[in-house]
């Protein structure tokens, strides 16, 4: 009898200590993601202000003093790409992406918890996907120039370096939650992606699935409320796993391509306009003369 009540006693004591083991593990992977998230947001900010100087000052050189900057171009688009991916590493820590949440409420609620939660190993997967395919795209842009002869890799370093920073963030969320929970959301997404796996390879040629399976990523991806950024991503990650022709090096490379666009360098003018704005009485003084000339006009 009372070794059997020592035994009881040593098992609730080992229950105990490998739970303030997770916890302090949990808390060390809090405050990683805090102090890195916290990093990336200070970076933004700083290659925001950058990027609209280079900006603003290449097209006074240009049109102004006809003598253009002929890296700027390139030097302001690696900027947009790392404001972009820094940013996103830093609204994934927040919560602050946006996502679709009209169907969650069909569900049944002890149903909707693992839904809403499985959304998070989503974004952890596909930061996972990033990071690898972002650093295959690193290895391969280190030996290649720009035009102006710049290094190829300031368009990529800042997606891997994001990719990190957002792997980590959505780690810490996913684990953030009670263990039934966690464990049953990533439970059913491996199952699903074993489901996705059992077909392909039960399939002759499995690149022709590659547009199903991503348009059945994106619609599961919209109705469980993942992020819409993020469910596009899964979406393409899928199709590029799918099909073998395509290498995994052009998910994070289309991915950058996506906000490597001359006009998006516009975006850092509109941010600052704004942030000028909230700042004074601008919005109000302006609101107040529109509404002024409204009325004129209708009493007219």
């Amino acid at each position: 009898m009372i070794s059997m009540t020592l035994h009881r006693e040593f098992k609730m004591a080992d229950i105990s200590i490998k739970a303030k083991d997770e916890c302090v593990a949990l808390a060390l992977l809090g405050r990683l993601s805090r102090f890195l998230t916290t990093l990336t947001a200070w970076a933004g900010a700083l290659v925001l202000f950058i990027n609209v100087l280079v900006v603003f000052a290449s097209v006074i050189w240009r049109y102004a003093l006809h003598s253009p900057i002929h890296w700027a171009e390139e030097v302001a688009r690696a900027l947009m790409i790392a404001l972009v991916f820094f940013g996103v590493a830093t609204s994934t820590a927040r919560g602050g992406h946006i996502g679709v949440d009209l169907f969650l409420r069909f569900l049944p609620q002890h149903v909707r918890p693992y839904v809403v939660h499985a959304s998070r190993w989503i974004l952890f997967l596909v930061s996972v996907g990033l990071v690898v395919s972002s650093y295959d795209l690193v290895q391969a842009a280190r030996v290649q120039t720009t035009e102006t002869g710049l290094p190829q890799v300031i368009y990529v370093i800042p997606v891997l370096i994001g990719s990190l920073v957002m792997m980590v963030a959505a780690l810490e969320l996913a684990l953030r939650e009670r263990a039934r929970v966690v464990l049953l959301s990533g439970a059913g997404i491996l199952a699903l992606a074993a489901l996705g796996y059992v077909k392909l390879s039960l399939m002759a040629d499995p690149a022709s699935a590659a547009a199903g399976l991503m348009l059945i990523c994106f619609v599961l991806g919209i109705l469980a409320g993942v992020p819409i950024a993020f469910t596009l991503g899964m979406s393409a990650m899928v199709f590029f796993i799918c099909d073998p022709s395509l290498p995994f090096v052009f998910f994070s490379q289309q991915v950058a391509a996506g906000v490597d666009h001359f006009v998006l360098l516009a975006i850092p003018f509109f941010l600052l306009a704004g942030a000028a704005m909230e700042i004074n009485a601008c919005p109000r003084a302006s609101w107040s003369l529109s509404c002024g000339e409204w009325g004129a006009f209708a009493a007219a």
